[in-house]
């Protein structure tokens, strides 16, 4: 299993900002793996939440369906996607 681990250090506060990247209808706006995001259902980001991305497989665009598997507001929400034979899982840390 190939694993990536990144991080990114901000000045920004920590609520707003979980807010915008747990929601990955905004993945296209931080994320250059995504080329489009698409929130599929509505209501308050909570576990089950689903979201349709485009992301970047070399030089394809391949579609993918994520779904939020744990949501821990304001310090980790877990992401579980699949399609295109790619399944991966994101989990994002927030930390002050």
């Amino acid at each position: 299993m190939t694993r990536l681990q990144e991080q990114i250090e901000t000045v920004l506060p920590l609520e707003p900002t979980f807010d915008f990247v747990a929601d990955f209808a905004n993945a296209e706006r931080w994320d250059p793996g995504v080329f489009r995001s698409t929130r599929l259902d509505d209501g308050p980001l909570r576990q089950g939440s689903r979201f349709a991305l485009d992301v970047r497989l070399g030089q394809r665009i391949a579609p993918m369906t994520y779904e939020v598997s744990a949501l821990e507001r304001p310090h980790r929400v877990v992401l579980v996607g699949a399609g295109s034979g790619v399944e991966a899982v994101d989990e994002i840390v927030f930390e002050p």
